[in-house]
């Protein structure tokens, strides 16, 4: 599971794959789960065929989740290969179905994969192909799949709901238990039917969220509506409605990944009118070079680059001017909006330990 962008190491994936599969004479198939464009999907079936693989490399494409479970359910193993990962989700799905998990000793992911999973360098191919030779032979008895699915459960919306309401509460400054504390909530977001992972993490949050009769929350949407079930237990709103209801608000929670479809009109918000992050990727530089560089405004995407850059910023500045290709991988750039912000929720310890170093 993954994507197109830089850091899911795709092509590492598929050279792996490509040396595990012909030094292991095996009849698996590696798929590749997730949205792609045209030119991605040529690219990498171009790779794949330099490297012999072509015809045990799958692109399904974007799934919605039933299909996505039944992947889970007919797979041998979920291979992880991600540079970096602001959480991991989508190990701990592959563990609620059983699933053994080989993935990067990266950034996040070995705190939310524990010591059950198969751990490589993902910069190195040798490690990866070993990884996988390990990953087809971890059992798949039922007692190792209930194993794994124990685990998973650790990980509940219901510990991130209470856990992300203590953080409201706290940045208020007060303790709201009654119906006269009531206090009102904006929630910046992508919101399902849009097809993104935040939105799906906002739709189950706010399902449990919903239950706190002293917590009233309005939600801000972009292009398109939510869908009926949101839209029934909550106030829904056109994001260019927020900034005449924002005096209303007791606070602001503003989710922020690395969709420039979804986000670039929160992030924009969130300079102005300060309030919670919830920081999906530790890494937004993709985001704001998308976003703000390749769109003509360059300045919010200097602006991010010298504050967040420890003093290489310039340096790094004048090098993209000229080349018009960002480093994405060295200067994650998210110091800048979290400064700018009262609080900010992550996902990890290890986001955390970013910004306190």
């Amino acid at each position: 599971l993954g994507g197109f962008d830089p850091r899911k190491n795709m092509y590492r994936a598929v050279e792996a794959f490509s040396r595990f599969s012909h030094s292991y004479e095996s009849d698996f198939k590696l798929y590749i789960v997730c949205a792609f464009d045209d030119e991605s999907k040529r690219n990498l079936i171009a790779f794949a065929k330099d490297h012999n693989i072509l015809e045990k490399i799958y692109l399904p494409g974007y799934v919605d989740d039933a299909q996505l479970k039944k992947i889970y359910k007919k797979a041998s193993g979920f291979f992880f290969p991600s540079l970096y990962e602001g959480f991991g989700l989508p190990v701990i799905e592959a563990y609620a179905t059983g699933l053994p998990v080989a993935c990067s000793n990266t950034s996040s992911i070995p705190e939310v994969a524990g010591e059950e999973a198969i751990y490589f360098d993902p910069k190195n191919v040798n490690e990866m192909v070993d990884a996988l030779k390990q990953l087809v032979n971890k059992s798949l008895t039922k007692e190792a799949r209930l194993r794994r699915y124990e685990y998973a459960q650790k990980f509940t919306w219901e510990k991130i709901a209470h856990k992300t309401f203590s953080e409201i509460q706290r940045v208020i400054g007060k303790k709201f238990t009654t119906i006269a504390d009531n206090k009102k909530i904006a929630w910046l977001s992508p919101f399902p039917p849009q097809k993104s992972g935040i939105a799906n993490y906002s739709f189950v949050l706010l399902s449990q969220l919903a239950t706190v009769e002293s917590l009233s929350i309005d939600l801000y949407y972009n292009q398109d509506e939510p869908i009926d079930e949101l839209k029934s237990n909550f106030n829904t709103y056109p994001l260019d409605n927020f900034v005449n209801n924002y005096d209303q608000y007791d606070d602001v929670i503003y989710h922020l990944g690395n969709s420039s479809e979804f986000h670039t009109e929160i992030y924009k918000l969130a300079l102005e009118y300060p309030g919670i992050i919830v920081l999906h990727d530790y890494n937004i530089n993709p985001f704001l070079y998308h976003s703000f560089y390749l769109e003509g405004k360059k300045e919010m995407y200097k602006e991010a680059l010298l504050a967040s850059a420890n003093g290489e910023g310039m340096a790094e500045w004048e090098r993209v001017s000229c080349s018009n290709i960002s480093n994405t991988a060295d200067f994650p750039l998210s110091e800048f909006i979290v400064a700018k912000s009262k609080r900010v929720i992550v996902h990890s310890r290890w986001v955390k330990q970013q910004f306190m170093e």
